[in-house]
């Protein structure tokens, strides 16, 4: 059974990724992955999930060092 649309945001497939190929996955599909990874842990933590809470800040991390690399090189 698949999960309501309100909740498909709890799947614990994301939590399975590292935090780079998340990124990446959130690059492809959302322009601004940084702002969607902070908002998904900001619903995890509403939630009273931790672990997801903990996780999608580490992308937001990652988003963080992609942008500021991509500035150093130009």
């Amino acid at each position: 059974m698949s999960l309501p649309w309100k909740r498909s945001r709890e799947a614990d497939l994301w939590l399975r990724l590292n935090p780079a190929k998340a990124l990446r996955v959130l690059a492809q599909g959302h322009g601004q992955a940084g702002e969607e990874a902070l908002l998904r842990a900001w619903l995890a933590e509403r939630d009273g999930r931790r672990e997801a809470v903990l996780f999608w800040l580490r992308v937001y991390e990652a988003s963080r060092g992609r942008q500021e690399n991509a500035a150093a090189a130009e």
